[in-house]
Formats: structure tokens, sequence, C-alpha cells
């Protein structure tokens, strides 16, 4: 059983609450009351109540418009905390318990978000709800799958290995995204200063997610090769040691634009109008 279920299960198994139950010649419940709750039920407890703490706090300070969660600016800051408690889950818990598994998903679907918004802008703009929408679904269906890890104890494989794919996607987006700011700074011809500035925090913030998303690749391929053959353990710490020496130099290429962000939430910003007479996808109004 997950440390954590073991942990939530001893707290009431050392309680005496009031029996509730009627009466029963069920000899498992006759001589444990507690039998009806098993870890299946704690982990889609745990996972419900993980989920809708963190995305709830995602939304809730964007007013639960599906526009402002896709902007990017808002999406960078997000990824960027991610980088504090991925150390924080490994500091105060070295098992690797479900608690850990669900926050690795909650930071993989922020990646898949700004692979999205990065290089699918003509997919996801005016389908934002329909984009999230989808990715809560897919965060649930993982969740659940994860929480019956009981039946399969594949559940850490599904989420590494989507890690993965998330992580190349984000690198991806991170290049494209570095590309086409680096790109509009030596064509765009005569430009305002907050445009410029704008561009140049793109640059940083796509080198930082290049520099986030290509570092983590080796950490599934070799989770994958200690556990199925043989690898020694200790190179499961040398990868994630390298991940977090590379997080650094991300949260550093991140602090332009969770600057731009923080700036505009507090005074304001003035509309960036592109070629076509449209607002910047990625950069709404954050007021």
């Amino acid at each position: 059983m997950a440390p954590i279920a073991e942990l939530v299960m001893a707290t009431f198994n050392n309680t005496r609450p009031v029996n509730g139950l009627p009466p029963t010649h069920n000899p498992g419940l006759i001589s444990n009351p507690m039998a009806l709750y098993n870890e299946t039920l704690l982990l889609t407890a745990l996972g419900l109540f993980q989920h809708s703490i963190i995305f709830g706090l995602v939304f809730l300070f964007r007013g639960f418009d599906p526009k402002k969660v896709c902007d990017l600016r808002w999406l960078v800051t997000v990824f960027a905390a991610t980088f504090v408690g991925a150390p924080a889950v490994f500091l105060f818990d070295r098992h690797l318990d479900m608690i850990k598994q669900y926050f690795f998903l909650e930071h993989e679907a922020v990646e898949y978000l700004l692979f999205g918004v990065v290089c699918l802008p003509n997919l996801v703009h005016g389908r934002e709800g329909w984009v999230l929408g989808a990715g809560w679904a897919g965060v649930c269906a993982i969740t659940l799958y994860a929480a019956f890890d009981d039946f399969h104890w594949h559940s850490t494989d599904v989420i590494a290995w989507n890690a993965f794919i998330s992580d190349s996607l984000v690198g991806i987006a991170g290049v494209v995204l570095a590309l086409r700011a680096w790109r509009g700074l030596k064509n765009g011809g005569v430009q305002m200063p907050a445009t410029v500035e704008r561009l140049w925090a793109e640059v940083f913030a796509g080198m930082g997610m290049a520099c986030h998303g290509f570092t983590t690749l080796p950490v599934p391929p070799v989770f994958t090769a200690i556990v199925y053959f043989d690898l020694d353990p200790k190179w499961f710490a040398y990868a994630w040691a390298f991940v977090f020496a590379a997080l650094l130099a991300t949260m550093g290429l991140s602090a332009p634009m969770i600057k731009l962000f923080i700036r505009d939430c507090w005074y304001g910003r003035a509309d960036e109008i592109n070629e076509n007479g449209d607002e910047d996808y990625g950069y709404s109004e954050t007021d």
C-alpha cells in the first residue's frame, strides 16, 4: 500500500468514530469496520482533492476565464511555479507515492497546454474552454487508472512515459517560441519598446522551456532500465540531479515573462495589435 494511504488508514484506525454501520454478520466488517475503506478509494479521493486544489487555484487566479487561463504569460508563470513544487515533493516525501505521481501529472498538463498555445494557436484560439475540458478529461482518466494501481501496478510507468511525451512537446514548443520571437526582433522593423520587451521575454521563456523539456527526457528511460533491467538505482538520483540543475537555468530564463505577467496584472497593459489588426494570441488582457 502506498505510504500516504497507510498514513490515512492508520489515522482512521487510531481514532474511535461513532459506528454507523447497521447490524451485520459480515466477519470482515465485524473484525474491522474500516474494511469499507481501501487503497483505491483513498487514492481516488486524494486525486480529487489534490487536482481540485491545484487546478482550482490556477483557474481561480484567472477568474475562471478559459482565455485568460491559456494566456502564455500565465502558463509560463504556473510552469515555473511547479519547479518549486518538484524538489519539495522529493524533500518532504522520499517515497515514490501517489502524491508525487499526481503532482507530475499536473505538471504534464501545463506542458501540454504550453505546446498547444505556442505551436497550435489556430486550434486553441477560440476553443480555449474545449481545450481545457479535454485536458481535464485526460487528467481524470490517468488519475483513475493510477488509483486502481492494485489491479495492474503500472501507473508509475504510464505517468513517467506521459512525462516523456509532454517534456518532448514543451521542448519543441520552447524552440518554436524562441525562434519565432527572435525572428520578430530581427525582422519586425520599428517596434514599440513594450513589443521589444515582450519578444525578448518570449526568447528567454522559449529557451527555458527547451532547457527543461530536453534535459528531463532521460528520466523515464533510466527509471524503466532500473525497474525492469536491473540498472543501478543511483542513476535515478543522478538523472534527477541533472534535471534540478537545469531547472535553475529554466527558472532564471522564465523570469522576464513572469515579470511581464505580474507587472501587467498590477498596472494593466497597453493593447498590442499585430499586423492583421488582431490582439496577439496568448497575450489576452489580464485585468
